[in-house]
């Protein structure tokens, strides 16, 4: 589900690239369209859509989000 679509899904818009302008970070132009972004409503949204959430994710977001995870668990340190 790539930025948009989660946006438009979760405040019932129907926003396209095209609309709008910049380009920066999908939110910036966003936040220039409507205003403030709530990240918090968006991850809200998707985590109550968690199944469709993560089949709508490509699998570089997935391998980028393994990636990460195991960059944090190595920066922890160990538990005895």
């Amino acid at each position: 589900m790539p930025g948009l679509d989660l946006y438009n899904k979760t405040f019932g818009k129907k926003h396209t690239l095209a609309d709008l302008t910049g380009q920066d970070r999908i939110v910036k132009r966003i936040e220039r369209k409507d205003g403030q972004f709530d990240h918090g409503l968006v991850a809200a949204y998707f985590l109550r859509n968690l199944t469709t959430s993560l089949q709508a994710l490509s699998g570089a977001t997935l391998d980028r989000f393994e990636n990460l995870t195991k960059a944090l668990a190595a920066a922890l340190p160990p538990t005895s």
